[in-house]
This record gives structure tokens, sequence and C-alpha cells, in this order.
């Protein structure tokens, strides 16, 4: 099998994102940062959804979460098509991602009812919290604990070997399950250095996101308080914070196709002898 160069996705990422802009661009706008904007301006505060949870009433606000997942989910799909189909339109990517969305979003549901139906034995004290542990055999809430550090350690293992998961529900025509099995097949041996490149990734894009919204917030909150009106400071601030969200994310997806496509080509030849 031919090595895997992160090296070499990375400057073919970076190629891609500077030829394809006017395409990643839009629908980075329009699937991310808008998107995320308005449904931050309608998610309820913490103590909204504890008063609603008080009162046993549903808060359709509540709604704003899945809504978001779905929809940067979605984008993911688009982006990842755009980078792996050269001369492929918007109109195209969506459509095509549309089509395979229903996989992409079975294939997540799958998983996250394994692991819900894995941790569940920990569920109850993990949600009645310190009093739930106090009340446990000190050895039994020992091994809880152990219980909940591999099952922590299991889904990180899990998250980094599947990271592929979307890319390819769109770069290959396959159901849930194959999409799964094929994802996990191709990370085969990248296990740690896909960990660090995520790592890398998160400590970047959280350091960079900081540092842009702290610089940037400054100003907007004092733009706002200037103008009179504090709200559109934070509205600002949210559009500021988005686009900051959409520009790692755009080439985050991107790299990942650029891996995915060295990962397929390495499948294909090693099925064909080379």
């Amino acid at each position: 099998m031919a090595p895997v160069s992160f090296s070499t996705a990375w400057d073919d990422t970076n190629a891609i994102v500077r030829r394809e802009a006017a395409l990643l661009v839009p629908v980075a706008l329009a699937l991310i940062v808008l998107p995320g904007v308005v449904l931050d301006r309608v998610r309820p505060s913490a103590a909204v959804m504890a008063k609603g949870a008080a009162a046993g009433a549903f808060e359709p606000a509540l709604l704003a979460n899945p809504l978001n997942l779905l929809v940067t989910l979605f984008a993911s799909l688009v982006l990842s098509l755009l980078a792996l189909r050269p001369g492929i339109s918007v109109a195209e990517a969506m459509r095509e991602a549309g089509g395979r969305f229903p996989v992409a979003v079975g294939s997540s549901l799958l998983l996250g009812i394994g692991f819900a139906l894995v941790a569940a034995p920990a569920l109850p004290i993990v949600l009645g919290g310190e009093g739930a542990v106090q009340r446990l055999n000190p050895a039994f809430a020992l091994l809880l604990l152990l219980y909940l550090v591999a099952i922590a350690l299991g889904l990180v293992f899990a998250m980094v070997r599947l990271l592929l998961l979307n890319t390819v529900a769109v770069g290959e025509r396959r159901g849930v399950f194959a999409t799964i099995a094929r994802s996990w097949e191709m990370t085969r041996g990248l296990f740690w250095r896909l960990l660090g490149f995520v790592l890398l990734f998160v400590a970047a894009s959280v350091i960079a996101a900081v540092a842009v919204v702290t610089a940037g917030g400054t100003v907007l909150l004092a733009l706002g308080r200037l103008l009179g009106d504090e709200a559109l400071g934070r509205l600002l601030l949210d559009l500021l914070r988005g686009l900051a969200n959409a520009a790692f994310l755009t080439w985050f997806y991107v790299m990942l196709a650029n891996l995915y496509r060295q990962l397929a080509g390495r499948s294909a030849g090693s099925k064909s002898g080379i």
C-alpha cells in the first residue's frame, strides 16, 4: 500500500480552497454561518430550559440544537462533494448531497444509538449527580468510574476511526452499514496520525476563534453601545464567531475529502495488486 501523506493533503486542501473559493464561500455562508446565527438567536438560555423542564412544558426552541447538527451535517456533505468533484456546481452538489443525506443521518443515528446502549448502565449515576454516587458502595462506584472512562476512551477511538464517515457517504454509493464499515476500514492503521491531526486542528481553531472573537468582540460590542443598540453588537459578534467557525469547518471538510481521495486510491491499488 502506498503511504498516506498528510502534507500532500494539506497542500491539495489549500489549493482547492483558493481555487474553489467562489463555490465554497457561498455554501459556508448559507449552510454554516446563517443557520448558526439564526439558531443561536432562538436557542433558549439555560435558565429558560430549566424553567421549562421544571414545569414539564416542551420548549420548541430546544429543537435548535438538533436542527443545527443536521444543517451542519448537510453542509459537510456539500463541501465534501465540491472538493471531491472538480467542476461540479453548487446546485448539483446540493442535489447529490440531498440524495445521500439519509445515509449520513442514518449512520450517525445508528452509531449514536449504539453508544447510548453501551453507556446506558452508567446513565442513572451520571444523571443522578453526586447524590447518586454517594449512595453507592465505594467499590461499585469505582467500577462505574472505570467503566465511564473506558466508554469515553472508546468513544474517542471510534470518532477518530470514523472520521471519514460523511465523506464516504457522498463519495461512494453504499448503504448505512456498508458506509460505516467502509469508513472504519479506510482508517485502519491511521488512528494515531488522525488523532494528532484532529488535536492540532481543534487547538488551532480554538486559539484562532478566541483571538478573533476577543479582538473583534470588543470592537463590535463597543460599536453596538455607541449606536445605542447592544443587541446589534451581540448580533455582529455572533456573525464574526460564525464566520470564524465556518472558515475552519470548510477547510476541515476539504482536508478530509483529500485524505479520503488518497485512501480510496490506496484501497483500489491494494485490490489490484499495485
